[in-house]
């Protein structure tokens, strides 16, 4: 299943069921990361992780504030609200939203199980409801963090053959169209379709260092390349 332009995995999966208020940064049966949002009326919704704004072929996991109870994008600077409406641009549209239902077990009361892809929250909240997003930075912020994975090679990454989604660590070569290893002369790459012009993106050199990435693996390519930004550690 692709969910604009990102390839979903299969569900059902259980994720953990947040209280009023709680939101908890999960993972479907496949790695992808998501946010299950505790709304205070009791209801609960289950969001993609990912920006909606993709201007280089390069993806953003986003953050949740919980100052603000808002997602924003720590890149290009969009913001949701708890509902995954678009608050703010750049971001051109809502969050991916999906379908989710009490676990019919007794012993897994606290459990959710998501169903399937609803599609991206339509619409756009009033102008005058984007919040002010001071206090919302890296430090203050809910990442997803991969506790307890360790980042493959981007070479590594397309040999393994993972229907799911895979963490990496390098740097971007936006000429050479690659993922290269931490190293400064390239070993170890891994080719990345639909990367985009290098010139379009003005701070390209930004990406270019060494970050953590997600991917998805078709026929030894990178596919769907996002940079996961974590908080910086105290």
């Amino acid at each position: 299943m692709a969910i604009g332009g990102v390839s979903c995995g299969a569900t059902p999966s259980m994720l953990p069921r947040p209280a009023p208020g709680q939101t908890i940064a999960a993972y479907l049966d496949d790695r992808r990361p998501v946010f299950v949002v505790g709304h205070e009326d009791g209801d609960i919704s289950v969001l993609d992780a990912f920006s909606t704004h993709v201007a280089d072929g390069v993806r953003v996991l986003i953050g949740w504030c919980p100052m603000r109870r808002t997602f924003h994008d720590p890149r290009a600077g969009g913001s949701w609200d708890e509902w995954g409406t678009l608050l703010t641009g750049p971001p051109p549209k809502g969050l991916g939203n999906f379908r989710w239902e009490m676990s019919p077990a007794d012993d897994r009361a606290n459990e959710i199980k998501v169903t399937g892809f609803a599609g991206d929250v339509p619409g756009r909240a009033a102008p005058n409801a984007a919040p002010q997003l001071e206090g919302c930075d890296l430090s203050t912020s809910s990442y997803h963090v991969f506790e307890g994975v360790t980042p493959l090679t981007p070479a590594a990454a397309a040999r393994s053959g993972t229907t799911g989604w895979v963490l990496m660590r390098g740097r971007i070569d936006f000429a050479g169209k690659r993922l290269c290893s931490e190293d400064s002369q390239c070993l170890e790459p891994a080719d990345v379709l639909n990367l985009g012009d290098p010139g379009a993106y003005p701070n390209v050199g930004e990406l270019e260092r060494v970050w953590d990435f997600l991917s998805l693996v078709r026929d030894g390519s990178l596919v769907n390349l996002t940079v996961v930004i974590r908080p910086a550690p105290p």
